[in-house]
């Protein structure tokens, strides 16, 4: 997902959105209650430079929202990668 809450590739994700600084949400198309979700720092060239925390959690049956902070706890808009496991 870019930054700006754009979704750059997907498998199953019915919305994305970037709710506020470094807060985005993203759904999908089937339950994913008994999954596992990884997420990480995206990009596709460059250094990868910045500290940052990067933070998952499951807001509904559907959805994913994912929390990024530098590394002074202040929200952080930066691109990343979600992996679900199911």
């Amino acid at each position: 997902m870019a930054a700006d809450g754009t979704v750059v590739r997907n498998s199953g994700v019915t919305f994305a959105d970037r709710v506020d600084a470094g807060v985005y949400r993203i759904s999908f198309d089937a339950d994913i209650t008994n999954c596992v979700y990884l997420g990480t720092a995206g990009q596709d060239g460059g250094l990868l430079s910045e500290d940052y925390h990067l933070y998952t959690s499951r807001t509904g049956s559907h959805t994913v929202n994912v929390q990024i902070f530098d590394e002074k706890n202040n929200p952080f808009d930066r691109s990343f990668d979600l992996g679900v496991f199911c």
